[in-house]
């Protein structure tokens, strides 16, 4: 294992040939998934531990939270952060754990407790 600290999250890519390992150290861990795990690259860059991850369907991009209530999205083919995240709107995720991003854009209360979503909104409309 490379991360000498806590792994929040492991997530499978759609066609299960890779392993991505979210660690509290801000990496996300970028291992094949047959021949001994092998790590095939790293996504750094973020400024406290990542807490949830998701794969686009095509396995290129991840998007991950963080700690600090960020989030990031990296390109898995070098590991690189993506810095214009308009770039990702129309992603198609394979799964949705990160609770940020595009499609829960206004769901969250003005308050410095991110992590509490508005549980029903259609009260307020």
């Amino acid at each position: 294992r490379k991360s000498k600290k806590a792994i929040c999250d492991l997530k499978w890519s759609p066609d299960g040939k890779s392993l991505f390992v979210a660690s509290e150290d801000g990496r996300i861990y970028i291992h094949e998934g047959q021949d001994g795990y092998n790590l095939r690259s790293m996504c750094s860059n973020a400024n406290s531990p990542i807490t949830a991850i998701d794969l686009s369907t095509d396995a290129n991009t991840i998007q991950a939270a963080t700690a600090n209530d960020e989030l990031y999205f990296y390109s898995v083919q070098d590991g690189k952060r993506i810095t214009i995240p308009a770039k990702t709107r129309d992603t198609e995720w394979a799964s949705v754990t990160v609770p940020f991003g595009w499609r829960v854009q206004g769901c969250w209360r003005n308050s410095k407790i991110a992590t509490q979503p508005l549980q029903d909104a259609k009260k307020s409309i």
